[in-house]
């Protein structure tokens, strides 16, 4: 009983460090939580349609949650030590990415790169340098093509 109660206590401290952020198709209100929640450096940028919330989180890595006009997170694209938890970040898209890579549509062991007709992921790096971007085509605002996406 008494394991039980650390090994359960010592989950929930593991799982209340790892950093969680929004996910494709999320509004921006999951994007303030998110900050929020996790204490995280944010800083919001107004462009033209769209708006980029950069994050930092206590680990390292920096993730840009890209929001349209209408409230919606169409792209996301992080940097930093470690690869962010993909399944968090591409949330109801994750399904289709991992179908794609275990398919064999990726370039490498070092990246993966999944260009499906509306789902858009590319993830690559080494050792504490890793980056990447995923987007979704029918999300992105009008006018505002991919490579704003960095």
């Amino acid at each position: 009983m008494k394991i039980a109660l650390i090994l359960t206590g010592s989950i929930a401290v593991l799982g209340a460090a790892l950093p969680v952020f929004a996910a494709l198709g999320d509004t921006v209100e999951s994007v303030a939580s998110d900050q929020k929640k996790f204490q995280a450096r944010v800083k919001v940028t107004q462009s033209n349609g769209y708006s980029v919330h950069e994050m930092t989180a206590d680990n390292g890595v920096a993730v840009n949650e890209y929001v349209s006009a209408a409230g919606k997170v169409f792209a996301v694209s992080w940097k930093g030590p470690v690869i962010p938890d993909l399944t968090q970040l591409l949330g109801s898209y994750f399904p289709e990415f991992q179908t794609s890579v275990r398919a064999g549509k990726v370039r490498n062991r070092r990246s993966a790169v999944v260009r499906n007709p509306d789902l858009v992921v590319e993830s690559g790096g080494r050792m504490r340098d890793f980056s990447g971007r995923a987007y979704v085509n029918s999300l992105l605002p009008s006018g505002v093509g991919a490579e704003v996406i960095q």
